[in-house]
């Protein structure tokens, strides 16, 4: 009988075929908000998964079939779903989740955020960026002055916890992709 880690890691597969931003089931944890080695440690043990896993890993990815993963009945993926992917083509697009409400209302908490890499020296004032830093956070912001050394970021919502704007120096962010799309989370 097929456990639910095992149908997990046919959808790991296929994610690192179709899409190609979850490489392994490390990005794949990380990208769920996992612990690192939950994967491996879950197919040594009995092969379940808690129904909060489950929450975070539809949360990350809602087009798995939640009665397949949990039953293995139906198909892995939902039916009727258009997902970035099919939509843009193939541009380089990547999904990232925003974990707060700083670019709300444009960019809501829990929301998936479809981002493209371009050229450094085509920011666009007035577009809103995904900032990597070292650390590894990730941040939404509009783009409001480009110098050669600095960039200008501002968050949409004007709540006092956003602040007005940041000046961020380039060599201090690790990367910067331009948002393309966005689907705001309804649950």
């Amino acid at each position: 009988m097929e456990r639910a880690i095992d149908r997990l890691l046919q959808f790991i597969e296929y994610l690192k075929k179709s899409e190609g931003e979850v490489k392994n089931a490390k990005v794949f944890e990380k990208k769920c908000g996992l612990s690192n080695g939950y994967i491996a440690n879950s197919k040594k043990s009995n092969g379940s998964i808690g129904s909060d896993t489950i929450a975070k890993i539809l949360s990350s990815f809602p087009q798995l079939n939640v009665e397949w993963i949990c039953t293995g009945r139906g198909d892995m993926l939902k039916k009727g779903m258009a997902f970035f992917s099919e939509i843009l083509g193939s541009r380089n697009v990547s999904i990232e989740t925003a974990r707060d409400n700083s670019m709300f209302p444009v960019i809501e908490q829990g929301s998936m955020v479809a981002v493209s890499q371009e050229p450094e020296n085509e920011l666009i004032c007035g577009q809103i960026y995904a900032i990597y830093m070292p650390d590894d956070s990730i941040f939404f912001r509009y783009v409001s002055k480009v110098e050669s050394a600095k960039i200008l970021v501002v968050p949409a919502n004007r709540e006092p916890q956003y602040g007005t704007g940041q000046e961020l120096n380039k060599k201090k962010i690790k990367e910067i992709k331009r948002v393309v799309g966005v689907v705001k989370s309804f649950l």
